[in-house]
């Protein structure tokens, strides 16, 4: 009998359902909120989440008459029930006549690990006031909490989770569990979830059978968040999307990517890379007078000299990616620095390709 009970819990320990890592996942802690100029409850000082943007993030509770919901849930959402609990959030992800964002920032009790994979999932409903839905949501994940942001676009990000496809399965007052796994690239601690396309990428459509007109926003509540670390890699792995920013395409300015991947202890790119090098290749060849020098680390495990051959020959490797794609040679040299410049501890940070562009 014993011996079962003990295998049972190990067993338990072993499978059983993993830690969520974001803190106060469903708002229910509640903490000291501030509010905004009126009766509108904000995200703010909500324990685990905080607003990274000017914009005006809501938090509501499931009692309608509750003070926090007079101003944001009965002029931007409508009436809605928390998916769970007796708490949940609502924010603006897009606006029809100007830019316009609002986000939802959450922060994890751990650091996500390099390579390991992890289910996203949460929970939206588009509010019953929305004259608007839009296609598609991100996720963006970040190691340091960021700087406060203006409202007035997408949150400045380069690397993020795209989640389309939601128009047809998004309806005005109904609740839509959304899921999605991924690798980790090592050190997320904080992320942020909204509409990080501008405008003019922003796939939306109006509803003409809202209850109230004249609502130029898409408005969506949010609850049950959750990040969990999974044993096993899963069947569909989501791909992040990486936005290049183009102002580092200038003379003196340097491009870092960790996310350009070869095959291990080789310098074979792989083919996720090839996406990402495409925008370095288009971004050239609109400046036709723009240099780069391409210059490969590797982590601090093994050889120095290995280590120093293999970052030369992971340069150049890139380099020829480029000169494939229309590059002329003369404007690429390359170099290679091994393991003597890491950026910390963090072997997937340290495994980088540094783009530094000159005229």
């Amino acid at each position: 009998m014993r011996t079962s009970l003990l295998l049972f819990l190990l067993f338990f320990f072993m499978n059983g359902p993993a830690q969520n890592l974001i803190i106060n996942p469903g708002f229910e802690t509640n903490g000291v909120n501030k509010t905004n100029g009126g009766d509108c409850f904000q995200l703010n000082g909500v324990p685990g989440w905080f607003n990274p943007s000017d914009g005006s993030t809501d938090y509501f509770t499931s009692n309608p008459k509750d003070p926090m919901n007079a101003f944001g849930m009965n002029f931007f959402g409508g009436p809605c029930t928390p998916h769970s609990g007796k708490c949940f959030s609502g924010f603006i992800p897009y606006l029809s006549d100007r830019e316009y964002r609002e986000y939802e920032a959450g922060e994890l009790s751990a650091p996500l690990e390099a390579g390991k994979y992890y289910e996203i999932s949460f929970s939206i409903m588009l509010g019953p006031l929305s004259e608007f839905k839009i296609d598609q949501l991100d996720v963006f994940f970040m190691n340091e909490k960021g700087a406060h942001v203006p409202n007035s676009g997408p949150y400045p990000c380069g690397e993020f989770y795209h989640i389309d496809s939601l128009l047809g399965k998004t309806q005005l007052g109904k609740w839509l569990d959304v899921k999605l796994d991924i690798v980790a690239q090592g050190g997320e601690k904080f992320f942020v979830l909204g509409n990080l396309s501008n405008d003019k990428h922003t796939k939306a459509e109006q509803i003409t059978s809202t209850v109230s007109p004249n609502h130029n926003y898409a408005y969506y509540y949010f609850d049950d968040a959750s990040v969990v670390p999974l044993n096993a890699k899963p069947k569909n792995v989501r791909e992040m999307t990486v936005v290049l920013d183009s102002t580092l395409f200038e003379p003196g300015k340097k491009l870092v990517l960790s996310t350009i991947n070869f095959d291990l202890n080789k310098a074979t790119l792989r083919p996720e890379s090839y996406k990402i090098l495409d925008q370095v290749v288009q971004q050239m060849k609109n400046k036709p007078w723009l240099k780069v020098e391409i210059d490969g680390h590797t982590d601090l495990t093994g050889k120095q000299d290995a280590n120093q051959k293999l970052s030369e020959a992971r340069a150049k490797s890139v380099a020829d990616y480029l000169i494939s794609k229309g590059i002329p040679e003369y404007r690429i040299t390359t170099k290679g620095y091994g393991s003597s410049r890491p950026v910390g501890a963090d072997d997937a940070k340290n495994r980088r390709v540094e783009f530094i562009f000159h005229e």
